[in-house]
């Protein structure tokens, strides 16, 4: 499986989550995204999909590591005030 493969698979699960399902279902379409999401955002990161690299890296509750070495990559591609290295450190020590 290439990486724009499980970009887009991951994509189809994330349309399914805002369809109108009910709440047994979204929460199963949540687990779902949430066991992919370090190799998903991974797969973002190495596509250039920075929107979808942001929210998958929210999803990352469950893998602390992943989602600090995540957000410190955000920090510097994104930054959001003066000091982003300095917050970007942070996040990963």
């Amino acid at each position: 499986m290439s990486w724009q493969d499980l970009s887009n698979l991951v994509a189809e699960i994330w349309e399914g989550f805002h369809t109108e399902f009910d709440y047994n279902q979204k929460a199963l379409i949540r687990d779902q995204i949430r066991s992919v999401a370090p190799e998903a955002a991974y797969a973002a990161w190495n596509l250039s999909e920075w929107e979808r690299f942001k929210k998958l890296s929210k999803q990352l509750d469950k893998h602390p590591y992943e989602k600090d070495f995540y957000n410190a990559v955000l920090e510097i591609k994104f930054p959001s005030k003066a000091g982003s290295y300095e917050q970007a450190f942070k996040y990963i020590t």
